[in-house]
């Protein structure tokens, strides 16, 4: 840039702060004009603007991570929480949800959520069934079998058959339903906010069941971080029917009954033929978990002590 006189303006001046500034001679026609170096006060609000950004950024970033790790998992989840409801509160009542249960393990994850709305809603139906139970006009049937023999010396009553009974202990009761309803909700709010964020940045639902999805499966050796994602991404597909074959040997192991003796079996035929002979057979073998389950749950449950039904 020219100045009227014939001047120059310089890339760094006097105030800069710079040692190195270079030599003027009395002659040049250069003018050392620039600004100053901002004071400390400055520098010091600049670098905690830059840190505030930095940090915003990475905190983002994993709220999206994890967010994406919800989505991923959270209907495997939500499914063991309620296998373990179901298994620690056995009654008729929840028959139909171990059929359900079973029923998902042979679909695909799209019709797996809405299984568990149906799920959801039944649980909330036998929430409120074992309240209106609580009332006081309800008689208690327990009561009247321990004080009434009945002709087969029953035990249990058909309500506690069935999976009510009165106890004035309202989070006993209803402890777990509250918390297999409130997995299930959200459950639902996760899926519906990840297919929200995807539509609205545009992104593919083929990624949704990547937690990386910007990750290039070619660039997994290129660092640790990168051997990381490729490990929360694709550990599960590589190593997840030998992991899946462990978990069987150890069911079969804690039974030690006849169905764990066919279960063995099923490990015999996975370990001993090559992957796409188990790839072929795997279907047989869930739609096979898919009948066991519920028909082992329902001869637990069994018949109504008062239908004196094998007495």
């Amino acid at each position: 840039m020219t100045t009227p006189a014939g001047m120059h303006q310089s890339v760094v001046s006097h105030d800069s702060g710079i040692d190195d500034f270079p030599y003027i001679d009395e002659d040049d026609m250069t003018l050392p004009i620039i600004v100053a170096r901002p004071n400390r006060r400055r520098r010091r609000i600049q670098r905690y603007n830059d840190a505030t950004i930095r940090l915003h950024k990475f905190y983002c970033e994993v709220v999206e991570l994890l967010w994406r790790l919800a989505d991923i998992h959270i209907s495997s989840v939500v499914l063991i929480i309620i296998a373990v409801f179901i298994s620690n509160n056995v009654c008729a009542l929840h028959l139909p949800v171990m059929v359900l249960l079973a029923i998902t393990l042979f679909l695909p994850n799209s019709l797996t959520n809405i299984l568990s709305l149906f799920m959801c809603v039944y649980i909330c139906l036998i929430a409120i069934l074992k309240m209106i139970y609580q009332l006081n006009n309800i008689h208690d049937w327990d009561h009247f079998i321990r004080n009434n023999h009945s002709a087969c010396n029953a035990t249990q009553s058909f309500p506690t058959w069935l999976g009510v009974e009165k106890n004035p202990h309202t989070w006993q009761l209803l402890g777990s339903t509250i918390v297999t309803i409130v997995a299930l909700g959200l459950q639902s709010a996760i899926i519906y906010r990840q297919r929200h964020h995807r539509s609205v940045h545009g992104e593919s639902e083929e990624t949704k069941h990547l937690a990386f999805p910007k990750f290039h499966l070619e660039d997994y050796d290129r660092s640790f971080l990168n051997s990381l994602k490729f490990l929360i991404d694709y550990g599960f597909l590589k190593f997840g029917f030998e992991i899946c074959i462990c978990l069987m040997g150890i069911s079969a192991w804690v039974r030690m009954d006849f169905l764990a003796a066919v279960q063995t079996i099923w490990i015999g035929i996975f370990a001993l033929n090559s992957r796409s002979f188990a790839r072929w057979v795997w279907p047989i073998y869930v739609l096979y978990m898919t009948i066991i389950l519920p028909l082992q749950y329902a001869l637990y449950v069994g018949f109504p002590e008062e239908t004196c039904f094998g007495k």
